[in-house]
Parts: C-alpha cells; sequence; structure tokens
C-alpha cells in the first residue's frame, strides 16, 4: 500500500543547489575516502570476461534545520539519461553512525530529530556497457589482475583519486545522476483524481558532484 500512495504522492518540486541554508532540508554530497569498484562477468555470447558494474561511492549528508522531527519517506539515486536496462538496477543505501554501516532501503522511513544531521553512503551500480566510448581495451589492465587474483571484483581507489584518473569515464558515468528525497510535509493531505486521500511530500534534488 505504501508504493501504491508514494506513486500518487503530490510532488512539490524544490530545486536545490548542492548546498541550501535557507531550506528546512538540507542535503549536501561530501567528499570520501571510500573506494570504487570493478566487478566483472563472464560474457557468454562473447567467450570473453568483461566489466559489468563500476560500484561509486557517494556520501552525502541530511540536516534538519528545525525543532520538530522531520519524516523521509523515499530516498532514490536516479541514474540518467534513464534507460530500460537501468530498470531495477538499485544501489546500496547506508546510514553511516560512527563510521559503521546500516544497511536501509529506498523507501525505508527515516527520522531526522530537531537539529539532528545524518550521514549517508550510497554506492551506485553504473552498468559499464553504458560507457560506449570506454572499450575492453580500456578496462584489459583491470580485467587482466581480476583474472589473475581469480576474483571478480576489484578495488581500484578512492573516489577523488578515480575521478581524476578517469575523468572522461566519471564524467560519463554521472554528469546527469542526481539523488532525490522525499520529505513527508507534516501529514498534510490532498485528494487524489480518485477520490483518495494522498500524503503531500516535498521533493528536493541533489544532483551529483564530481
Amino acid at each position: 500500500m505504501k508504493y501504491i500512495n508514494l506513486f500518487f504522492l503530490f510532488i512539490i518540486t524544490v530545486f536545490l543547489s548542492c548546498k541550501s541554508s535557507k531550506q528546512d532540508i538540507e542535503i549536501e554530497q561530501i567528499e570520501t575516502a571510500r573506494e570504487v569498484m570493478f566487478r566483472m562477468k563472464y560474457d557468454e555470447t562473447l567467450k570473453k570476461h568483461r566489466i559489468h558494474f563500476i560500484h561509486i561511492p557517494i556520501e552525502f549528508i541530511m540536516k534538519n534545520n528545525l525543532v520538530l522531527r522531520q519524516t523521509i519517506d523515499e530516498i532514490r539515486y536516479e541514474y540518467l539519461p534513464d534507460s530500460l536496462e537501468r530498470k531495477g538496477i538499485t544501489p546500496l543505501y547506508s546510514i553511516i553512525n560512527n563510521n559503521k554501516l546500516t544497511k536501509t532501503y529506498q523507501f525505508d522511513e527515516i527520522f531526522l530529530f530537531g537539529k539532528e544531521i545524518k550521514k549517508f553512503l550510497i554506492e551506485t551500480r553504473h552498468y559499464a556497457k553504458d560507457t560506449i566510448h570506454f572499450n575492453d581495451a580500456y578496462f584489459k589492465p583491470y580485467i587482466d589482475e581480476m583474472i589473475e587474483n581469480k576474483t571478480d571484483t576489484l578495488l581500484v581507489g578512492s573516489f577523488s583519486d578515480f575521478k581524476i584518473k578517469h575523468s572522461k569515464l566519471t564524467n560519463s558515468l554521472l554528469s546527469e545522476d542526481q539523488i532525490v528525497i522525499f520529505v513527508d510535509n507534516l501529514g498534510k493531505e490532498i485528494k487524489n483524481s480518485e477520490g483518495e486521500n494522498v500524503r503531500l511530500a516535498l521533493k528536493i534534488e541533489l544532483p551529483i558532484k564530481f
């Protein structure tokens, strides 16, 4: 039922920059020391190993500037431009507390108490085949290393280092991506086209910076 209600949410869209001090809820992307990961898969059609997923760590903080508790109805990572192949490709969401990760999910309710700040980690799952300008030769050293070590994953350096060494690849993956959060608008409701009561929600967008 929650998914149905979310589908019929009446959305008030507020476009934010990476940081805005005038909002009740602030979201801001922060630097991360966590590493980018390549994941390899054997292609049965081509009969060779290929990079399948590229996992990029994105950290951000969410701050409640009010004294009242705020409820986050949904955190969504949007891969843009969207495609049918991206449907169902859900990143991994975590809440960071004292450097310990607690898994959370896209539609989990998250509470922010008055003046509270929470830190989040999203590990993306970008298809390597989305990077049409980066062929197998580009990834060959990493594929060879994984084959030699008999593993299907490889950490390739922190995001800070990765975006310098692979600036064009990073741009091709992240240039239009964004984080979207939906904040419960203090329990306010309206009737939808079918006469059902649905909650109002505030939509806040955070373009990914790199």
